[in-house]
């Protein structure tokens, strides 16, 4: 009897021990995923998505919070599923946090190569979406603001008011560059014989010379042999100066203590008997990469709305939509190109944008962006004013650069940091124009 209840008992704790050993391999096992950390170079992101079926995919949990940035420069689509349907885009270098990892696989073309990855489940905290984590990096990136004149960096045309009202067109060769230690104080240039020293009625500027001049060229990546091109965009005309020519003019900034900018000085090169000078960009350098005849200021004409194609609007933060009305639209061609300038409406009125757009003669969309107003810049040209009075031009398209997609700029007056130049083909960045705004 006592034994064979020892035996009943041997029996069912042998049963419990297999129940439990079963029970333990059906558990979900921690299993520590690194995702795909490949850089970018190219623009392409969806290539392929829309025509490749959806397919339930195995969720792979995350234990702890993961973040990830967007590694893609014209940003990274999002959808409702791994390959489903768009809803949006994340910009560049936004952070995303990482929910779930999925199982569903892609090869996306960017340029010339081919990114391997899977597809995430992933959120900014309030939207929620599906990303090819090809295109995502461990790191933000630091954008490096390239302050040396060099290449196609873009000077503008600015002035000095001297205190008689004699105006001084100047070009700044300081933007970025306030830390330097030219200019020197005052103290120090009175005691510089190299140094010219035109103080008048208390004004402070001077005309910078010899070993100063050469020392402030060289760490401005500057030869006297280089030439200054100026282009007046809206004469049309073009001008240029070899740089031992023009001289180098500093002077106190509006904020005065010591606060100068320091450029080359055109007085008596270029004419100011009116302000059309204002409109001009500037490059040194060996070649001018200008073209001349071959930009347009955009003489936007009302149309009506029925008239604009319908194409996929970015609203809100994220979402992009084909489902708006168009409120008021304006039209212009250049160079075979359609430009619109149109107040849409958004979830029956609840959400009310601007935009400017380029199509090609094929309706692809060359450049979009929502026309907005924040205490750094103001749109140049508001849908409320009259647009058909005569008036200065505002906006400017066509071709500006040799070997250079088409551009359009003038679309923004800024208090904060400085104008833009943008092409019209995502591949090319956009030139922030060095202004030396000391906002």
């Amino acid at each position: 009897m006592a034994l064979d209840l020892f035996k009943s008992v041997k029996s069912v704790f042998a049963a419990f021990i297999l129940l439990l050993i079963l029970s333990c391999e059906n558990q979900p096992q921690e299993i520590e995923i690194a995702l795909n950390d490949i850089s970018l170079s190219g623009n392409t992101i969806a290539v392929g998505f829309d025509n490749e079926p959806t397919r339930s995919s195995q969720i792979i949990p995350i234990q702890d919070k993961i973040y990830k940035y967007v590694d893609a420069p014209s940003g990274l689509n999002f959808r409702d599923a791994p390959k489903g349907k768009l809803l949006g885009k994340f910009p560049d270098n936004y952070r995303l946090e990482i929910l779930e990892m999925t199982d569903v696989s892609s090869i996306v073309k960017d340029g010339n190569k081919e990114i391997s990855g899977t597809w995430v489940k992933v959120t900014t905290g309030r939207v929620m979406g599906y990303v090819f984590d090809g295109f995502l990096s461990d790191n933000y990136k630091e954008i490096a603001y390239e302050n040396n004149i060099n290449d196609l960096s873009i000077l503008t045309m600015d002035s000095y008011q001297k205190k008689n009202d004699e105006t001084i067109p100047f070009i700044s060769l300081t933007d970025g560059y306030w830390s330097n230690r030219f200019p020197k104080v005052l103290e120090e240039y009175q005691n510089e014989s190299s140094i010219n020293n035109d103080e008048k009625q208390n004004e402070i500027y001077y005309h910078i010379k010899g070993e100063e001049r050469i020392t402030f060229l060289n760490n401005r990546e500057i030869d006297e042999s280089d030439f200054l091109f100026i282009y007046n965009y809206q004469t049309d005309q073009l001008k240029q100066f070899k740089v031992k020519d023009v001289p180098l003019f500093t002077h106190e900034s509006i904020y005065g203590g010591g606060d100068y900018l320091t450029g080359f000085n055109l007085e008596g090169l270029i004419e100011t008997n009116n302000y059309s000078y204002y409109n001009s960009f500037a490059h040194v350098g060996k070649e001018n990469p200008f073209l001349t005849n071959s930009l347009s200021s955009i003489n936007w004409k009302a149309i009506n709305t029925s008239k604009v194609p319908k194409i996929e609007l970015a609203y809100g933060e994220f979402f992009k939509s084909t489902q708006y009305d168009i409120k008021v639209a304006y039209h212009y061609v250049i160079d075979n190109n359609d430009y619109y300038y149109t107040r849409n409406s958004f979830d029956n009125g609840t959400y009310t944008a601007d935009y400017i757009f380029a199509l090609s003669p094929s309706k692809q969309v060359l450049y979009m962006t929502e026309v907005t107003d924040s205490e750094s810049h103001s749109p140049s040209l508001y849908l409320e004013e009259n647009m058909e009075l005569p008036k200065e031009p505002n906006h400017y398209a066509g071709r500006l650069f040799k070997d250079k997609p088409p551009v359009i700029f003038g679309l923004y007056y800024t208090s904060f940091g400085c104008p833009f130049i943008a092409f019209l083909d995502d591949k090319e960045r956009i030139i922030y124009i060095q202004c030396d705004n000391r906002h």
